[in-house]
């Protein structure tokens, strides 16, 4: 069984003084993400926040800017497209659009480039590649005033291993289960959570604390396993920590880090070496980093009968 983890991710900030995205009503938001074939399961509020879980991955509304992040084969461009119409474009102050380098982009409704060209039809902005075309890279499509993105850290690991990778694969798994062996609780205190276990194989979870958001996707399927997580949280709240943990519990392979902040994250697991690194400078200090690592002791690749 195959299933896409990476995700494509709309990040979207409206102008000062503009009526309330939360105001618009999970009816406009049930609409909106059925054009990206995606469903909502459940819904997570505080005062500050709406966070809704995803039949794939996760969306996060604030009053003044959202995040939606989807995977598998969603078709991401057409909830975009429709949000730009739906609030109109003097409405938006800044628009960041991502999309992963996929395993098997052959699957995918449409390129990045036919994603672009549609964009551009309805705002202006820049769109760039960091990363080699035949390899791991990211792609990205901005416009507005970039100083309005807020700061995030997205975190990717491919190809999970050991004893919690075991866990997520066995029939005996449960929501609870994970959590605690993510030990979430301790790593995320203070958070609400809002979590979903899928059938066969699969997990996501929603956390929210005030202002604050972290949402961490599971895929753990063998000949794909991926995990996500991305958060608001900054670099002086104890990120590298949590990050650490997670690595040494899950085990990947390879793993990237990226994320809009002014100072790029100096962790890293001592087991894992960094092997390439690229940065966009954008205005008033703001940047965009990227950074890949893997492991430093040499993958055993077994042969798998097709």
């Amino acid at each position: 069984m195959y299933f896409e983890g990476a995700e494509k991710r709309l990040s979207l900030t409206l102008v000062a003084a503009s009526p309330s995205l939360r105001g618009l009503g999970d009816d406009f938001w049930r609409r909106a993400l059925l054009k990206s074939d995606t469903e909502i399961l459940s819904k997570l509020s505080c005062e500050q926040c709406d966070a809704y879980l995803l039949s794939e991955s996760s969306l996060f509304v604030w009053h003044d800017n959202l995040v939606l992040i989807t995977c598998g084969n969603t078709r991401l461009i057409e909830t975009v497209l429709s949000l730009v119409e739906s609030l109109g474009n003097v409405q938006i102050a800044s628009l960041s659009y991502q999309r992963k380098s996929e395993i098997l982009p052959a699957l995918q409704s449409s390129r990045f480039e036919d994603d672009i060209a549609r964009l551009r039809g309805m705002l202006s902005g820049d769109a760039y590649r960091i990363g080699h075309l035949d390899g791991h890279h990211h792609q990205l499509f901005l416009s507005g005033e970039m100083v309005q993105l807020k700061a995030v850290q997205t975190v990717q690991m491919y190809h999970i291993r050991g004893e919690l990778a075991d866990y997520l694969l066995c029939d005996r798994q449960t929501a609870e289960g994970i959590a605690t062996r993510l030990n979430l609780s301790q790593l995320l205190p203070g958070f609400y959570f809002d979590a979903h276990l899928f059938s066969p194989l699969g997990y996501s979870l929603n956390a929210l604390r005030g202002d604050d958001y972290f949402t961490v996707h599971i895929t753990p399927q063998e000949a794909s396993s991926y995990v996500s997580l991305e958060t608001n949280l900054s670099l002086g709240e104890d990120l590298g920590g949590i990050v650490n943990e997670l690595l040494n519990r899950l085990n990947p392979v390879s793993w990237d880090v990226s994320g809009f902040e002014a100072q790029e994250p100096g962790y890293c697991a001592e087991q894992y070496s960094l092997q390439a690194s690229g940065e966009l400078t954008l205005a008033d200090g703001l940047g965009l980093y990227i950074k890949h690592y893997k492991q430093r002791d040499c993958e055993q690749l077994l042969p798998v009968t097709l």
